[in-house]
């Protein structure tokens, strides 16, 4: 038989599917932005060398500079400064310098110079050894033009990088957050589903039940009496008393599964009758007292419930089938309340509960021939009456201990 795929199954790898393209996008974009930005600004930078390099080349040839050389004068006058410095200006250039042929290391302005001398440069030079942003370009006559152009364009390139890497980190943290997110989430909701889906089936179930036990227990009942008759008009033959008393003792045993059916079905159950706890386990305590199970009452709160006695009925039987069923020998019920809490404690001298198994869920059952209903019918009695039950080992008498909640 096949299994159906839930659609909401499917979330799940398509969202992560979905961030993952993003997250990809993102660092896709990243690097195709710094290629294209690196690209600009070698391109430009290259463009304002060249500019740079052309001119000085003209002042280079200019009459005046070949006049000012001929006579001897240094190349460190104002006038030679002055222009070399509005080149740097124009030109938006962080600092300029030019290298004569003699090897002299002319800057253009007094911030070049400072600059140079942070960073350490003097002739000679190599092409190989300059910084990023700095360009040696040759000029005619020997001389050669030192540029270096928009150093915080790097600096702030990096900075950028830098950023854009601690929002991928973020992004594919968030990421990793939501995906979490969604998975718990569809998870709580798978779980809720499954819940629903679990108590329509008992609903059902429990709707089939009912009209079946109505069915059974009218012959059921009839065929009771009629055994007990039979008892009384055979008294003196034991074969015949044995055999009506494994026969009434099989119809006790069906009741009490027809009673287990019949809890599951909530359609026209009142829950405003009056319960008074104690009757039913004196009651109950002559059912299944013997001298093989003790069952010790202990009443600190006499309290008068509201709910559905037959169904409150059903959960005390039950949690004391459970204890008899499981091979204890001494149950203890204690009844005392706390506050606005109504209060039951069932303990046993019983094997104890499976460690790590949830003993409420329904069919589940440690029994050969057990049906694994009586501990889901104990919660879904307490829950409709408000309340609430836990299972745990037994301190004092080492075998099962059961705590029941209830609102007074």
């Amino acid at each position: 038989m096949s299994v159906e795929k839930r659609p909401e199954r499917l979330y799940f790898p398509v969202l992560a599917f979905a961030v993952l393209t993003v997250f990809v996008a993102a660092i896709a974009w990243q690097v195709s932005w710094t290629r294209q930005s690196r690209h600009i600004f070698d391109r430009y930078s290259h463009r304002q060398a060249q500019r740079a390099q052309e001119a000085l080349q003209e002042l280079i040839d200019h009459p005046l500079f070949e006049q000012r050389k001929a006579q001897g004068e240094s190349l460190l006058d104002s006038w030679f400064r002055r222009e070399l410095e509005r080149a740097e200006r124009g030109l938006h250039l962080d600092a300029l310098a030019l290298i004569s042929e003699e090897g002299a290391f002319i800057p253009a302005s007094e911030n070049s110079r400072l600059f140079f001398e942070e960073y350490g440069l003097q002739p000679p030079l190599s092409t190989k050894k300059l910084p990023e942003g700095f360009e040696l370009l040759p000029l005619e006559g020997g001389y050669e033009v030192l540029v270096v152009f928009t150093l915080e364009f790097p600096r702030l390139l990096k900075l950028q990088q830098e950023a854009t890497l601690a929002g991928l980190i973020a992004l594919a943290s968030l990421s990793l957050l939501v995906i979490a997110s969604l998975v718990f989430t569809l998870n709580s909701l798978e779980k809720r589903r499954e819940g629903l889906e679990l108590d329509a089936r008992l609903q059902q179930f429990g709707r089939m039940a009912a009209e079946v036990v109505h069915a059974i227990r009218n012959p059921l009942a009839s065929l009771n009496l009629q055994a007990g008759e039979l008892r009384e008009i055979h008294q003196g033959d034991e074969e015949t008393q044995e055999i009506l008393q494994a026969m009434q003792q099989g119809i006790v045993k069906i009741n009490h599964t027809l009673g287990l059916m019949t809890v599951l079905n909530r359609e026209n159950r009142p829950m405003n009758q009056k319960i008074r706890p104690m009757e039913l386990l004196h009651q109950l305590r002559k059912n299944f007292e013997s001298s093989h199970f003790l069952m010790k009452i202990e009443v600190e709160a006499d309290e008068v419930l509201l709910g559905n006695e037959e169904l409150f009925g059903n959960m005390l039987e039950n949690l004391i089938a459970n204890s008899k069923d499981a091979g204890a020998r001494t149950i203890r019920l204690r009844l005392f309340r706390e506050g606005q809490r109504f209060h039951l404690l069932v303990e046993d001298d019983g094997p104890g509960l499976p460690a790590s198994k949830d003993v409420f869920q329904p069919f589940f059952t440690t029994k050969a021939q057990g049906l694994g209903l009586g501990l889901m019918v104990v919660k879904e009695a307490v829950e409709l009456h408000r309340g609430r039950v836990t299972s745990s080992s037994s301190s004092d008498l080492g075998g099962a201990c059961f705590e029941i909640l209830l609102p007074v």
